[in-house]
């Protein structure tokens, strides 16, 4: 917030926004609540239902972060053109892949699963560019990360800084995720000592 209000034209403090929103939004327990305990009779429900299914724009964004880091700014020169081209239609396969919670809120047949996840049936096209978004995602970071190695080699001062601090909260993000999706995921799927699962 301080960042997007002191710079409102770097679109990073914007970004981070809503990254945050779409990250700590606790659609999954409203969800639960409103559509499988209240019939969808709760206020704002339909945006919930937005807000959940934005997951690609989660990454989409955060990959944009990394390469507007730190001025806002894609790469100047020769390649700009080509950056340009590249960040507007990863951000329109962002808003493409993110719109089944439109489709699901405009059509009015809303379900949910136990968890708090759509139950609605995924058409084929959301399948595929779901699975766009993932791979563009792990190919544009492994790509980010071997052009940071040199990059940081040739940074000094104030540059080299913002370089430290991004690698500290990515590698903390990392973590955590990995924490979250793997260790404590399997953690919950290993019943304790003298407790036999049938």
């Amino acid at each position: 917030m301080l960042l997007a209000a002191r710079r409102p034209r770097n679109p990073i403090g914007w970004m981070l926004l809503v990254i945050i929103i779409l990250e700590i939004s606790p659609t999954g327990p409203y969800l639960i609540l409103d559509y499988r305990t209240h019939h969808g009779a709760l206020p704002l429900g339909w945006l919930a239902v937005v807000i959940e299914e934005c997951w690609p724009m989660f990454l989409v964004l955060v990959t944009l972060l990394l390469w507007l880091f730190p001025d806002g700014t894609l790469p100047a020169g020769r390649w700009h053109r080509a950056a340009s081209v590249a960040a507007v239609g990863w951000l329109l396969v962002g808003l493409a892949t993110s719109s089944r919670g439109v489709l699901v809120a405009a059509s009015g047949d809303v379900r949910i699963q136990a968890n708090g996840d759509l139950a609605n049936a995924l058409p084929g096209a959301f399948r595929v560019l779901s699975v766009v978004v993932i791979v563009g995602t792990l190919v544009s970071w492994t790509a980010w990360l071997a052009i940071q190695i040199p990059a940081y080699r040739h940074a000094s001062g104030e540059h080299r800084q913002q370089l430290k601090w991004l690698y500290s909260g990515a590698g903390i993000w990392v973590l955590s995720l990995i924490f979250g999706v793997f260790i404590a995921q399997s953690s919950r799927e290993t019943p304790p000592a003298g407790v036999t699962r049938r």
